[in-house]
């Protein structure tokens, strides 16, 4: 969503600047939560702070499901599924045939 090492992709600039104040992100998905962090903390630290002050990361989807059945985090309206790679081939970016 917010780029990375594999493309220039940022998906998050497009949804910012459309929805303005409009948008709030209520969580991030990513196995990697150093790196969600890390992208959550730059745009905590922009014009764009509304939009993420709240956001919390999950590692997977079972986690994030798992909060919103406990209540402890609000549905979200809209869900942006944006994955990136493959998780069981152990190589990034690589597609099955």
């Amino acid at each position: 969503m917010f780029g990375s090492d594999e493309g220039p992709w940022n998906h998050s600039f497009r949804l910012e600047h459309k929805l303005g104040p409009r948008l709030k992100v209520v969580a991030l998905i990513d196995p990697s939560a150093e790196r969600a962090n890390a992208a959550l903390a730059a745009k905590r630290d922009s014009f764009v702070v509304s939009a993420y002050k709240d956001t919390m990361v999950y590692k997977d989807l079972a986690e994030y499901a798992r909060a919103v059945e406990g209540g402890s985090v609000i549905q979200p309206q809209y869900v942006f599924p944006l994955a990136y790679g493959e998780t069981d081939t152990g190589r990034q970016g690589a597609r099955k045939s």
